[in-house]
């Protein structure tokens, strides 16, 4: 039987994201952050905070994981002590200021796993990354013991995770992502 895997998304209708001053932002694009590579060396924590206001007007609900910048997954203590175990060797969580506090997790686990000739998207006329996907299909041998990943066609925005990871994150009753699963073969 194959693994089931499926790509986190954030649960933007719902759940509050965060912010940050623009100087640290800036920061984060200057050292070319959660594109796979350690970050722990030069990272500097900088508050974080809930956004406001949402171009809808909505609310949002406060949740144990918030949409932040691109790459990276940010979330609360709780979260990060819930997954703590199945995320160790996989990344790293690196501290974020802010009322409550936060982390964010960076993915340094890039596997070769994307069945580019099955995957259905927009490629670079390289034809070497995706701009966008439609359709992600994954190869089953290289993802069948792997937790949380990223591929490095999507180093820069998605983050893969396993049923068991999906799972753990139902069982402990956090909030804030959505899982769209991913095909394999």
């Amino acid at each position: 039987m194959l693994d089931t895997f499926f790509r986190v998304r954030h649960a933007l209708d719902e759940y509050e994201s965060l912010t940050a001053s623009e100087q640290d932002i800036q920061r984060l694009v200057s050292i070319d952050a959660f594109k796979g590579q350690p970050l722990r060396p030069v990272w500097i924590p900088f508050p974080v905070w809930s956004q406001q206001s949402y171009e809808d007007g909505a609310s949002r609900l406060p949740g144990d994981f918030a949409n932040f910048v691109s790459g990276a997954l940010a979330m609360t203590i709780r979260a990060a002590e819930s997954l703590r175990p199945l995320m160790e060797g996989r990344g790293e969580f690196l501290p974020l200021g802010g009322t409550p506090p936060w982390v964010v997790w960076n993915c340094t686990r890039v596997v070769d796993a994307l069945d580019f000739a099955k995957t259905e998207g927009h490629a670079y006329p390289s034809g070497k990354h995706f701009m966008q996907v439609s359709r992600y299909v994954l190869r089953a041998a290289a993802v069948h013991s792997e937790t949380i990943f990223k591929v490095p066609e999507r180093v820069t925005s998605d983050l893969f995770v396993s049923e068991r990871w999906r799972a753990a994150v139902l069982e402990s009753n956090l909030h804030g992502l959505d899982f769209e699963q991913v095909a394999t073969s």
